[in-house]
């Protein structure tokens, strides 16, 4: 009992470590979750901007490309090109025709990350 109490500075020091080892390894995994999902996610959008490049007939074929919103929207040079099903494969939400040579493909709120991806591969 005597050690104890000579010792209860160091006592409390060990506890208060140990507890903070322990937090920081929660906070730790936390993050990693986080950053895993994130790439995850990140992972997706790029995968989904490939199958659309592919589904709008290769980066020959569009003539040019902008975002607004929720939506990317294509020109294609050639509008036969153009696989409707394989767009909606590609997880987007819907697809719009406003002219033969047009596209809009509505993306959500992740459209500009999407865009960025599809501006890459053409």
């Amino acid at each position: 009992m005597e050690w104890i109490k000579a010792n209860l500075g160091l006592l409390i020091g060990i506890v208060l470590a140990v507890i903070a080892v322990v937090v920081l390894a929660i906070v730790f995994t936390k993050k990693n979750k986080q950053k895993a999902k994130e790439q995850k996610k990140q992972d997706e959008l790029e995968v989904m901007a490939r199958a659309l490049v592919a589904a709008i007939g290769g980066k020959d074929n569009v003539a040019n490309l902008e975002y607004e919103q929720t939506r990317l929207k294509f020109e294609v040079k050639d509008s036969k090109l153009i696989d409707e099903k394989a767009i909606k494969a590609a997880g987007v939400m819907n697809i719009n025709r406003p002219s033969r040579k047009k596209v809009q493909v509505m993306v959500g709120p992740r459209v500009e990350t999407v865009y960025e991806d599809v501006k890459a591969l053409l």
